[in-house]
């Protein structure tokens, strides 16, 4: 793949060096069992831990032609 000129999904241009980071999915369900969804949120200090982590490890954000970095942001920095 060129990553140097890819598009997401939606179309829109990736410009340089992709940065992705996952989190585990936690399904909360209400007391009367009648409901399920995910609570959790990921605040400003944690996607600040991961571009941080990123830049560390080698992530070119201005750069073209890098594969995505992708790594676990759950164990860099776990949301609770």
């Amino acid at each position: 793949m060129d990553y140097a000129n890819h598009s997401d999904a939606n179309g829109w241009a990736i410009s340089g060096q992709r940065v992705e980071a996952t989190f585990d999915y936690r399904e909360v369900v209400a007391p009367d069992a009648r409901s399920a969804r995910q609570r959790r949120s990921v605040s400003p200090g944690k996607v600040r831990a991961v571009v941080l982590h990123a830049l560390t490890n080698g992530w070119h954000p201005e750069q073209r032609g890098h594969k995505p970095m992708r790594f676990n942001g759950e164990s860099l920095h776990p949301v609770d």
